[in-house]
């Protein structure tokens, strides 16, 4: 057996000792992690209301002009930490509110159930609030039907937790509905774009979207290319 060939049964040899190991991982742990993930899920029940009680109740209340002070935009901002509140609504479900741990940059307390202190030491509460249009098409898919699609616009507001004020706001415009349609695809947007946007607003570097993908495909590409390498050194060596 050549030398190549070794590699490569090896190279596949781990691959598969570390999926089974990993497997096994999630088998045994499949509890604690249930339990972790129930925890969160209430810290962030928790933790919304706590907001909505003691800082802004924006599902109640709309955000005005009056509201608006950029004077009162916060020292060395892209330094705070900020919370996120989200409301958004998934296909064919209710709207949901939300305290947004994904979004914010609260480190360690993230996903814990807040004292009123740690409310008092988050400076900034970032309201991203989802509206939507829609519209009804004739559709032809495997026989005549109807489908409706929905266009997500986030609107943002930056809230000062000292002063009681906005002191900057964003939207992320929902893409035009078109006039007519062969397919059923929303226009909605994804997390990762809401969190970027939000990171942007508070001054902090972001790498654009576009070189995020550059990077995935590269890496993507990067594997093909040494397996084409491996094999490549393989055949070579039996030739010889």
């Amino acid at each position: 057996m050549s030398k190549g060939t070794k590699i490569l049964i090896g190279f596949f040899a781990v691959c598969f000792i570390v999926t089974v190991a990993s497997i096994i991982v999630q088998i045994a742990t499949k509890d604690k992690v249930q339990a972790r993930e129930e925890a969160k899920k209430e810290s962030v029940t928790y933790n919304y209301q706590l907001i909505k009680d003691n800082v802004f109740d924006a599902e109640n209340n709309q955000f005005t002009s009056s509201m608006i002070k950029e004077s009162d935009t916060p020292a060395n901002l892209k330094e705070l930490p900020y919370a996120v509140v989200r409301k958004y609504q998934n296909e064919g479900e209710d709207f949901t509110w939300e305290y947004s741990g994904s979004c914010s940059n609260l480190g360690d307390i993230s996903y814990v159930k807040w004292t009123e202190e740690d409310l008092n030491n988050i400076p900034v509460v970032v309201f991203a609030i989802s509206e939507y249009q829609s519209r009804t098409y004739q559709y032809v898919s495997g026989g005549v039907g109807t489908t409706s699609i929905r266009s997500e616009t986030v609107k943002i507001y930056f809230y000062n937790t000292k002063t009681n004020t906005v002191f900057k706001t964003d939207v992320m415009e929902g893409k035009p509905l078109p006039e007519s349609t062969n397919n059923s695809h929303d226009y909605v947007k994804s997390l990762y774009d809401v969190d970027n946007t939000i990171k942007k607003d508070m001054g902090k570097f972001v790498l654009p979207s576009w070189v995020v993908t550059i990077l995935a495909l590269g890496g993507l590409v990067g594997f093909f290319v040494l397996m084409g390498v491996i094999s490549g050194f393989t055949s070579a060596k039996k030739k010889k």
